[in-house]
């Protein structure tokens, strides 16, 4: 069931407003929400920080296998709540 987790609450972020990737892979799966990378492979459970910019790009392409063909930097940032385009 989708929805917005009480933290999401907390940080005034609902499931429009973060970058979210998600793959499901025969020993585990690698999700991408927002800046946090989490791979779980046979039951063993990583989690990485990534710092927006070239670690993001890169982490896109090789666990997704998306390229977007721009830089990081031109890539139009997530709208906050209550802001207008």
């Amino acid at each position: 069931m989708g929805g917005t987790t009480s933290s999401e609450k907390k940080k005034g972020k609902g499931p429009t407003q973060m970058r979210i990737a998600a793959l499901a892979k025969p020993e585990g799966r690698v999700s991408l929400v927002d800046f946090t990378l989490q791979t779980v492979a046979n039951g063993v459970s990583e989690t990485e920080e990534l710092h927006p910019g070239e670690s993001f790009m890169a982490a896109l392409e090789s666990h997704f296998g998306i390229e977007l063909g721009e830089p990081y930097d031109s890539i139009k940032p997530l709208q906050q709540r209550g802001s207008a385009c």
